[in-house]
């Protein structure tokens, strides 16, 4: 009986101790880039021929998937741009890596309801040694979708990007972009580069105090299971050794 109960208490603090773990990973689980603040738009590059579309970029602060915005992305395309097609693109520098090679990026979408052009052709692409792109889909266009590509391990290829078409003189936000997740070529996600913003003056106070909490919970709990654990371990070394007197 003692037993058992002992190894109850180990379970239940290993839940305990679980729950918290995945409580503090998504404390800190953003995206790459969230879009919460104009922070790290310059991260984000024009194309060549983007002045002659008219592409802009700016934060939205209304059409955000989660979060305090997105990045909408704007044209006023008169008919005179070389190319069927210009967009925005980052750098694999600028995340610290020499290339984006093996990596995938993920992005959420959503398109305007009142873009009066032509977003047939929208993707998102990689450039470099080769050029690959993803097709993004009007299905379901005003509400949030996600779309990924990834680049092969022998391609050093070292741009992300979308594409916006310019097929027909349009003017409007076209689409609106959040949660754009870089993962690395081991598939682990690249952290928010620092464009999350906190819901209110305090959450920042508020985060490092439920950190600090939550460190020492967890350092108590496991320091309990160890206790709990070299108990188990003792008792039933002491009972076969009763035993075999």
């Amino acid at each position: 009986m003692k037993i058992k109960r002992m190894l109850s208490a180990v379970i239940a603090a290993a839940a305990m101790f679980s729950a918290i773990s995945l409580s503090v990973f998504a404390i800190g689980d953003n995206a790459t880039y969230c879009f919460d603040t104009a922070d790290k738009l310059s991260d984000w590059q024009l194309t060549d021929n983007a002045d002659k579309a008219g592409l802009k970029i700016s934060i939205d602060a209304k059409n955000a998937e989660n979060g305090a915005g997105a990045l909408a992305i704007y044209e006023s395309f008169k008919g005179d741009a070389p190319n069927s097609s210009t967009g925005i693109y980052i750098d694999a520098k600028t995340l610290g890596l020499e290339n984006f090679s093996g990596c995938t990026m993920q992005v959420s979408y959503k398109f305007d309801s009142d873009f009066d052009g032509s977003a047939e052709n929208l993707s998102i692409f990689s450039d470099g040694i080769v050029w690959i792109q993803t097709a993004i889909s009007r299905d379901n266009a005003t509400i949030y979708k996600t779309a990924s590509i990834t680049v092969p391990e022998n391609a050093a290829n070292s741009r992300f990007g979308i594409t916006v078409p310019t097929l027909i003189p349009a003017t409007g936000t076209i689409v609106y972009i959040d949660n754009v997740i870089i993962f690395d070529k081991e598939g682990t996600p690249i952290e928010n580069v620092g464009d999350y913003k906190m819901s209110d003056e305090n959450t920042a106070d508020k985060y490092k105090t439920t950190g600090t909490l939550t460190t020492v919970i967890y350092v108590v709990l496991l320091v309990v299971i160890v206790l709990l654990v070299a108990g188990g371990i003792f008792y039933v070394v002491r009972t076969l050794m009763k035993r075999f007197r």
